[in-house]
């Protein structure tokens, strides 16, 4: 993030996980064009009958994923009335990895160790999985597409850490255009993911900060945070961002206060806006390594539920249809209480 920024949030720890496989996001299925029932829900328009989820069960206090459930062990339900679960899977299926690294001023002392830890990362990698990698700062470009030459994944990364910006941080901007860029040209089949690897802060896409800190992007029109969450949902994404703030990240956190009408006239987006939405997680590295939080992303990505059913009910068409899932009480308890998240619904 540019030093002149007008936001700063800082993203603690957070998991919201749950997306669409991406062959049911992509088949005959669309992101809705209209207000989600609730603040912050996610949304996906579907007209094929089966709806499809993919779920993570967390352990609530080290947020490793649980393993060895069946679909006896859920609870799932439409808009209170009990769905039967038709199909059932934990598959290992292969991976579609963008690391998108964060190039701005505050991120420069820990740009470095951000891309190593990427870099380290590509060893636990299957054969089968392919990485892209993207920078960002007031915009977003791909520096080398998808590939299983881990050789030239590791080139990429070691060049992502040198590079800079004098420019401020855009999120919508980059997330739209990096989505936009790469995730179509993802292997079918494969499970898409973004992790973002930044300090978490953000600035105000007005045309003020446009022409202070986006001199790049002058003479266009930046993309706003509904267009980037839209781009996110029609390509199956999942966002992820591993969030290592350095010293400067703090005095920024400290010393600027946006005003709240710009913040509702120029939504800036944030990671955990778009985790949630798309079924992603974000970590901060804390006391952990960069490469050790990279690594749990990683099993979580792995170690998800996937769950259809055939709703029971009919409803008008464009109604929105909320979805609860649950473990059984035996489950509840055999799991230690854990964490079930997925999505809190979608369009007809």
């Amino acid at each position: 993030m540019s030093l002149h920024l007008n936001l700063r949030r800082s993203l603690t720890a957070s998991l919201a996980v749950c997306a669409l496989l991406p062959a049911a996001a992509t088949a005959q299925s669309q992101a809705a064009d209209q207000p989600s029932p609730l603040d912050g829900t996610p949304i996906l328009r579907m007209s094929v009958p089966l709806v499809v989820l993919d779920a993570v069960v967390s352990d609530r206090h080290t947020r490793q994923p649980v393993p060895g459930l069946s679909a006896k062990d859920f609870v799932l339900k439409e808009d209170d009335k009990l769905q039967t679960i038709s199909y059932f899977a934990q598959n290992r299926v292969p991976l579609s990895i963008v690391f998108m690294i964060d190039l701005t001023e505050t991120v420069k002392p820990v740009r470095s160790s951000l891309a190593a830890a990427a870099k380290e990362i590509l060893s636990h990698l299957g054969d089968a999985d392919e990485v892209a990698v993207a920078v960002f700062s007031s915009t977003g470009k791909v520096i080398l597409p998808f590939t299983t030459d881990r050789s030239k994944a590791r080139t990429a990364l070691e060049r992502a850490g040198k590079m800079s910006s004098n420019e401020g941080t855009f999120l919508n901007e980059a997330v739209y255009l990096v989505t936009a860029q790469l995730m179509s040209k993802a292997s079918v089949g494969n499970r898409k993911a973004l992790i973002c690897l930044t300090d978490g802060t953000v600035n105000i896409p007005s045309v003020q900060e446009q022409q202070a800190i986006g001199r790049s992007t002058l003479g266009i029109s930046l993309h706003t945070e509904e267009q980037a969450k839209l781009a996110l949902l029609q390509q199956g994404v999942a966002f992820n961002a591993i969030i290592e703030k350095s010293p400067l990240s703090y005095l920024v956190e400290v010393s600027r206060h946006p005003k709240p009408a710009d913040i509702k006239q120029y939504p800036p987006g944030n990671a955990k806006t778009f985790a949630s939405l798309t079924g992603g997680i974000v970590l901060e590295s804390g006391r952990s390594s960069g490469a050790a939080t990279l690594e749990l992303l990683l099993d979580d990505l792995r170690a998800r539920y996937t769950l259809g059913y055939r709703p029971s009910q009919e409803m008008p068409e464009n109604s929105f249809c909320h979805i609860q899932l649950t473990l059984t009480p035996e489950a509840l308890q055999s799991t230690g209480h854990a964490n079930v998240e997925t999505r809190a619904g979608y369009y007809r």
